[in-house]
């Protein structure tokens, strides 16, 4: 007996060096890998730690905190591996990224997106202990990391609070339709995307009436005069340039003048990318009331809550409306 025991105590031991050398061999040629860390303004119930979603060919794991139970978490990671190139992992995580803000704008779902940087320090003793024996300890990124995968890699994870739910399924299901239509998102429109997501996740109104307001505002700026009146504005200001009833510098100061009076406001701006978004008139007028209340904001015209309240219900809502168009259209 005693001889049977030592040779199955022998047996393991080499089952469990060799799938050690197996591992070692697997991760001889790392490949690159991403991990999204963000934080949503409505906890999810996860029953599985971890679920997986196919996206554009690749399956992706979603999960939550370990520690958080799965009657919902706000704080979620998402993981994609073995991409060839850097540069192919950060074409995705930018996608995926854009994805997530667009999936969340769709569902009144703010989300934190981050700013790629870590959350949590580490200590170099940590790191060198645990280095000793074979981990790779790396620091919890808010937002995207990007990394050589060698199989090691150890985050440290953090709990949030967790108070009303919506549906994984619902989100993740989104997550798969936003990404599968954002490669034709512009930048512009993407930046909008992140400011609505940090409109709907951010705790003041008059932090969520701002930040929507100036989603729409980052949508129009650029835009303005279509290109025929544009040509227009140019023959009258060189006619200016060459009328010679007036003395050149006379018809200069005129010439210049017309290219300062004629360029676009802000609302107008905006009313001109809603146009071209086939948003209605009723939409503008209720964008313009809008931009008129944050205006008495900042000239002390708003001072109860409960219109600050209104400001950022209202703010939200035709905000949502013009960025979304600006990414379906």
């Amino acid at each position: 007996m005693a001889r049977s025991q030592i040779s199955g105590e022998v047996f393991a031991r080499i089952a469990k060096e060799r799938w050690q050398r197996h591992k070692m061999v697997q991760y001889q040629a790392p490949t690159f890998s991403v991990r999204f860390r963000f934080r949503l303004s409505t906890p999810v119930p996860l029953e599985e730690e971890t679920v997986r979603i196919a996206i554009a060919g690749r399956e992706i794991e979603l999960s939550r905190d370990a520690e958080k139970t799965p009657a919902g978490s706000d704080w979620f990671t998402i993981n994609a591996h073995s991409f060839v190139t850097e540069r192919e992992a950060q074409a995705f995580a930018r996608d995926l990224k854009a994805a997530m803000t667009l999936a969340g704008i769709r569902r009144n779902l703010g989300i934190d997106a981050g700013d790629d940087r870590a959350s949590t320090g580490l200590g170099k003793k940590l790191i060198d202990d645990l280095a000793d024996k074979g981990i790779a300890l790396k620091p919890n990124v808010h937002g995207i990391e990007v990394y050589l995968r060698r199989g090691n890699e150890q985050f440290i994870s953090f709990s949030a609070n967790a108070t009303v739910h919506m549906q994984a399924k619902a989100f993740s299901a989104e997550i798969k339709a936003a990404f599968s239509e954002i490669e034709r998102v512009g930048d512009r429109e993407r930046s909008a995307l992140e400011l609505m997501a940090l409109a709907n996740i951010a705790s003041h109104p008059l932090a969520r009436a701002s930040l929507s307001l100036a989603a729409v505002e980052l949508l129009s700026s650029g835009g303005g005069w279509t290109d025929p009146q544009k040509q227009l504005l140019k023959r009258l200001q060189q006619e200016a340039l060459n009328d010679s009833s007036l003395p050149p510098a006379e018809a200069a100061l005129v010439g210049d003048s017309i290219g300062r009076a004629f360029r676009l406001s802000i609302r107008q701006s905006v009313k001109a990318k809603m146009a071209e978004l086939g948003l209605s008139e009723e939409d503008w007028r209720e964008f313009d009331g809008v931009y008129g209340l944050r205006s008495k904001v900042f000239h002390g015209g708003l001072p109860s809550a409960s219109a600050y309240q209104d400001l950022s219900r209202r703010a939200v809502t035709i905000c949502t409306k013009i960025v979304e168009a600006a990414t379906t259209c």
